[in-house]
């Protein structure tokens, strides 16, 4: 279908960020339009069960339109709702939990509570991950355009913080090896603390002379250790296949280090941690005061990667057990439990399938699973054991809709949902929910 539609009015934000309206009793999805638009619209592509919608123009612009503060945001594809007023996006990620746990879930009779707003609206991004390449004799790295593949080169990010700005500049300011086949530059900078960590990945791993590029990489790797101060390690890998990596070389440390609400946690390079470390002590105060941990409960933290929430939430002798199916991120939750002095913590490499066979009933759960969520056979492994308590959060609200739903026929109840902004500027949306085990049916 290329026929265009003028003017269309803009009813609501998907999950995904793109603008919502109707033709002719259909679904029509338009990437970066908002609720208020008055648009035209092109090239509109008939997928089936909804239409696709290209952006022609807006012919009037939503009351909750702003100017964006990020002078890339007409190319960059790395933040969807640059242009939506803060306040805005608040509410429409409130809105857009409440029509998933609706829609998908059958969440009724249960308000979900305002959007706990950021901090910080920019400079908190901890992590970035820059596609990157050398070209016309630059070093190239940014976000990739809308749309495409190709590179916007970004010298700042307003969204990223200081310590990945600064450790981006000073990269650009050392002469790259032409020689290497480059796709991203990873750099992990802790927000609380002088701790930070590179990975150069390559598309394909480097010919010629063994030992002549070993000693290029080297060479690489030793000067940003000593010009970049807080960078504690520098890592090499090259992708063989699709999300599968073959280790070059390590220098330096594997680990970072970060501080949140008073705690310090080891985190290797490829662990899980979040990257709003303002908005993450918020997170964690709020799972706590929904858990309402009581002394002498045995509380299991599922895929509870360094042990972010237990180590916060539970006193030193608490029984405790994690599991993650990351082996790197269970080392560090082990490291991390012994040097806060934990003394009955269990570590496992797992999932929700075996963890509770391996060890036994849990009292109270916290669940922070991936963005792909539970699924049905965890959820039931997961209530077998009856906990009286269980805290779910979720980056996901379609797969946390889903996941309700079967936690609702194994008997337990939605007692509160709170969305939390884990990411302004982008359709991201963090959920924390508690659930009380009730009569099963």
């Amino acid at each position: 279908m290329t026929d265009q539609f003028s003017p269309l009015t803009i009813e609501s934000l998907a999950y995904g960020g793109d603008g919502v309206a109707h033709i002719e009793g259909r679904v029509l999805f338009v990437p970066g339009a908002f609720p208020g638009d008055a648009v035209r619209i092109g090239a509109v592509q008939d997928k089936g069960s909804y239409l696709r919608g290209e952006l022609l123009e807006v012919v009037s612009p939503s009351p909750d339109r702003v100017e964006p503060a990020c002078r890339y945001s007409s190319q960059c594809g790395g933040c969807q709702w640059q242009e939506l007023s803060y306040p805005a996006q608040l509410r429409w990620k409130r809105v857009i939990v409440e029509e998933s746990l609706r829609r998908l879930g059958g969440i009724e009779g249960i308000e979900v509570e305002p959007c706990v707003p950021s901090p910080a609206r920019d400079g908190y991004r901890t992590v970035a991950r820059y596609p990157a390449r050398y070209a016309s004799g630059k070093l190239i790295m940014g976000y990739n355009e809308r749309k495409t593949h190709r590179i916007v080169d970004i010298e700042t990010c307003p969204m990223a913080s200081k310590q990945v700005n600064r450790i981006a500049e000073s990269i650009r300011g050392i002469p790259f090896l032409k020689s290497l086949d480059l796709s991203e530059i990873t750099i992990q900078a802790s927000y609380n603390l002088p701790s930070a960590l590179a990975r150069f990945t390559l598309r394909t791993v480097p010919r010629g002379e063994p030992g002549k590029n070993a000693a290029e990489i080297t060479g690489f790797g030793e000067r940003l250790l000593a010009e970049i101060e807080e960078l504690s390690g520098v890592r090499f890998v090259a992708e063989t296949s699709p999300g599968n990596f073959r280790h070059l070389l390590t220098l330096g440390t594997p680990y970072r280090y970060e501080q949140v609400n008073e705690k310090i946690f080891r985190i290797e390079e490829r662990s899980f941690f979040q990257i709003n470390i303002p908005q993450t002590e918020n997170l964690v105060r709020l799972a706590g005061e929904m858990l309402h941990y009581d002394e002498g409960k045995v509380l299991a933290d599922c895929y509870g990667g360094v042990g972010l929430f237990a180590l916060s939430l539970a006193a030193c002798d608490a029984s405790l057990f994690l599991f993650d199916v990351s082996p790197w991120a269970v080392e560090d939750s082990r490291f991390n439990a012994s040097k806060m002095g934990y003394t009955n913590f269990t570590g496992l490499v797992s999932g929700a399938d075996n963890a509770f066979a391996d060890v036994g009933p849990a009292d109270y759960l916290i669940i922070d699973p991936p963005r792909t969520g539970l699924g049905l056979k965890a959820v039931e492994e997961m209530c077998r054991f009856g906990a009286e308590r269980m805290v779910y959060v979720s980056c996901n609200p379609t797969t946390l809709a889903r996941d309700l739903k079967y936690f609702s026929q194994q008997g337990y109840s939605v007692k509160r949902i709170v969305p939390i902004d884990m990411f302004p500027q982008t359709y991201h949306i963090e959920t924390v929910v508690l659930l009380e085990r009730g009569l099963t049916p």
